[in-house]
């Protein structure tokens, strides 16, 4: 599911490159992921990309996982990717990155700004984009997303998993599966 109609386009058309047989297992809904409903149950749900965090009102939060909770299969699974809780005392922070974007050949400099709201329990983020043709890096486009996430501590993401029905079953450190 995702609000944006844009990004659902997007993975529409990113679905039309996969193996016909896994294509066909994917169905997108535009909902809104504190308030959605589905008619049948999952035997599991991934929430990526610190997207959680995105959900920076506590109710909002635990509406979302209690409305997973209810469309999952009795032994269904959830997996969801928070920010390192080092990140919530981290200071105020900007860091540059440059690459490449295959097939285009587009350079993309990508500037990153974060900071903390008054009490800490929030996150500002902003991205800059700059991107230039690979040829003679001439500018064509320069955009930003800017966009909160909530500062979560792992004791406060284990009290609403429980409160919503779930049992935390491991945490991990990193995707290496490091403690």
């Amino acid at each position: 599911i995702d609000i944006s109609s844009e990004m659902l386009a997007r993975a529409r058309r990113n679905r039309r490159t996969l193996p016909a047989e896994d294509a066909m297992r994917l169905r997108f809904s535009r909902q809104d992921m504190t308030c959605f409903g589905f008619p049948r149950r999952f035997q599991a749900a991934l929430i990526p990309f610190s997207t959680l965090a995105l959900v920076t009102d506590a109710d909002a939060r635990a509406s979302c996982l209690e409305r997973i909770h209810r469309h999952l299969e009795p032994d269904g699974m959830l997996l969801v990717d928070l920010p390192h809780p080092g990140a919530a005392d981290a200071p105020d922070a900007s860091f540059a990155s440059h690459f490449r974007v295959p097939p285009w050949g587009h350079l993309i400099d990508k500037i990153v700004e974060e900071r903390g709201t008054p009490g800490g329990r929030q996150l500002l983020v902003r991205y800059r984009y700059t991107v230039s043709r690979w040829a003679d890096e001439t500018v064509v486009d320069r955009f930003e997303v800017s966009f909160g996430l909530a500062r979560l501590e792992f004791r406060e993401v284990e009290q609403v998993l429980h409160a919503t029905g779930f049992d935390v079953e491991r945490v991990l450190g990193d995707y290496r599966g490091n403690p």
